[in-house]
């Protein structure tokens, strides 16, 4: 399963019930919450870190009023730890049956393949023609055009040049053929901060585009698609500590706190 932040975010603002400050740590509960163990543990010190503030007490507060009002559950285990439960807004995507009929209209389970096709009377599949000169006897499909994107989009160089000075991991056709659709800020971001393998560093990417409030391309949404079904825990990815500013300063401006 993977968490559905934003829908997470969404739901909590909209909740009249919680202070500002309440909404605040349960994103980050949110946040911190393990897909595969079923609940959040944060330390003491990083859910002070992360809420900007020395006071023990101020979390403690903050704690108490969740679990009051029945949004969390906190279970003490041994070494003075803690495991919270969330119990409202922590909502998850649900993964794509690929068993279920083709012409399904539930929109919740359709996903933007990489490359739009369509069948003919033989079933024989082909690419969408975008551009047909028949003049000239040139089709340009979907595929040509996407192609000729990914050549020419400006990021191929800079990765291109960035991967060869820092020589972090292997640079593939598979990896420039998608980091071409990233931002080129966010992929600086990610390449100062140095990740030591190919799919960490689009995991990366991926989770940044995300948190900025940007439109991940079809070409990105599909290998995100790809990394669910083969069980990579992509949620996980959001609880580490490289992704706190970008995940933080995006659940502050959700809560309307800046």
């Amino acid at each position: 399963m993977v968490k559905d932040i934003f829908k997470s975010l969404n739901s909590i603002h909209r909740d009249s019930n919680l202070t500002l400050e309440e909404k605040y740590l349960l994103t980050i509960l949110i946040k911190y919450h393990n897909v595969t163990y079923g609940y959040s543990y944060p330390t003491y010190e990083v859910l002070l870190s992360e809420c900007s503030t020395s006071r023990r007490s101020k979390i403690s507060k903050m704690i108490k009023g969740l679990k009051e009002k029945g949004y969390i559950e906190v279970v003490k285990v041994k070494g003075n730890k803690s495991h919270y439960y969330i119990k409202k807004h922590l909502f998850f995507i649900e993964k794509i049956d690929s068993d279920k009929k083709e012409n399904s209209t539930d929109e919740d389970n359709l996903e933007i393949p990489v490359e739009e096709k369509f069948k003919t009377k033989d079933n024989a599949i082909k690419p969408i023609i975008v551009s047909d000169c028949k003049e000239s006897g040139v089709q340009i499909t979907i595929d040509d055009v996407e192609e000729v994107k990914v050549k020419q989009h400006p990021n191929n160089s800079k990765i291109a040049k960035a991967f060869e000075k820092s020589k972090t991991f292997k640079l593939s056709k598979w990896l420039l053929d998608r980091v071409a659709y990233i931002d080129e800020t966010i992929v600086d971001i990610v390449l100062e901060e140095k990740p030591k393998t190919a799919k960490l560093f689009l995991i990366k990417c991926i989770e940044k585009t995300l948190l900025a409030g940007l439109e991940l391309a079809p070409i990105i949404k599909n290998t995100l698609n790809f990394y669910s079904k083969n069980d990579i825990d992509y949620a996980s990815a959001m609880a580490t500590q490289y992704s706190s500013k970008f995940y933080m300063i995006y659940a502050e401006k959700q809560l309307g706190l800046i």
